[in-house]
């Protein structure tokens, strides 16, 4: 602070926390303009103190508002990719094998599976998924297994855990 301020004669929005008396840290910006005298000795420091508490959650927010826009846009490519490799899937095990291989890094899943229905049998059939998430077992569409209840309702479910899954 005190060479660019020498250097340049002044500061401007250079951001400091202030620890107050209590210990509590007072987010705040200094404004200083350096005076010479006319043969150009320092003479006087002019120094303007802000409280930044709302300008600092301001910036907080916009942070965390370019964090979720930026992993946003990862997921988008994800699906991009994943739309491109279904349009290249000619059976139900590439199209199963195109979702499974996608999601789980883009989305943070520690597993993945897809289920397909057979009406004939009534049953839940593991078509693809990772190690973690598959389950090797065919499942009633009775049963009372998320999984089970996502398929009778016949929409698309994002199960957050294996347990919820059981």
């Amino acid at each position: 602070y005190a060479p660019l301020l020498s250097m340049q004669d002044g500061v401007h929005e250079i951001a400091f926390d202030v620890m107050c008396a209590d210990g509590r840290r007072l987010p705040t910006l200094v404004n200083s303009v350096l005076g010479r005298d006319p043969a150009g000795l320092p003479r006087v420091i002019r120094t303007t103190v802000f409280n930044a508490t709302e300008r600092r959650g301001y910036e907080l927010e916009l942070l965390a508002a370019r964090r979720a826009a930026e992993s946003s846009e990862r997921r988008v490519r994800v699906l991009q990719q994943i739309v491109a490799d279904l349009s290249a899937a000619a059976t139900e095990a590439e199209v199963a094998e195109a979702v499974v291989r996608g999601p789980g890094a883009a989305f943070g899943a520690a597993g993945c599976s897809i289920w397909l229905v057979d009406e004939d049998r009534d049953l839940l059939v593991a078509a693809a998924g990772t190690a973690d998430a598959l389950g090797h077992d065919d499942i009633p569409r009775s049963s009372s297994r998320a999984v089970a209840e996502v398929a009778r309702r016949g929409d698309l479910h994002v199960i957050g855990s294996l347990e919820e899954a059981k």
